[in-house]
């Protein structure tokens, strides 16, 4: 098993890479969904999905390190990339419209 170079996490609902960090931080997704904790975008709970890439997959993309390898699969997963630049979970001010 090859070791994990990164770990990121997405919002299922706005389809957007909302946490990424280039080191392995076990299942922050779940942690997320468990806890409820709202999208940092959208304000959406417990709807993340994620991914842990190892050294494997960022071989077999072709990419060069955890954040091209990230960065890859979020193109593959039609993703949009809107990352907190401090890794902090500042939810915006989102209206909701019923």
């Amino acid at each position: 098993m090859s070791k994990v170079i990164g770990t990121m996490v997405w919002c299922q609902t706005c389809k957007t890479v909302v946490w990424a960090h280039d080191s392995n931080l076990g299942d922050v997704r779940g942690i997320l969904n468990m806890m409820k904790i709202p999208c940092r975008l959208c304000g959406e709970k417990g709807n993340y999905d994620g991914s842990s890439p190892t050294g494997r997959t960022m071989y077999d993309l072709g990419a060069f390190d955890g954040w091209s390898t990230m960065r890859v699969i979020a193109q593959y997963f039609k993703l949009e990339w809107d990352i907190s630049p401090d890794l902090s979970w500042e939810v915006k001010e989102v209206e909701k419209v019923n």
